[in-house]
């Protein structure tokens, strides 16, 4: 799995209260993900706002979650990463 670091500002995840610093992404759409597929993952084909599921394990309590959330559109989120590089 992957841990989140953090919410990068105007991404579904930064409005899902459902996703917090520090929870482990295990899967996406049911494939297990690793630091360097995750990114790819959460792209997707399909077109920016379309469902993602994210399965998460919440470290605090251990509880498997899975969360709906959108894609975020890939040109968005290179201009994002940009920022934080």
């Amino acid at each position: 799995g992957t841990q989140i670091e953090h919410k990068m500002i105007g991404s579904p995840a930064m409005t899902c209260d459902l996703l917090e610093r520090g929870d482990i992404i295990i899967k996406v759409d049911g494939t297990d993900v690793k630091a360097e597929t995750i990114h790819p993952l959460l792209m997707g084909n399909d077109e920016p706002g379309s469902t993602v599921v994210l399965t998460l394990r919440k470290p605090s309590t251990e509880d498997i979650k899975e969360v709906a959330v959108q894609r975020f559109d890939a040109l968005e989120y290179e201009e994002q990463k940009k920022v934080f590089d």
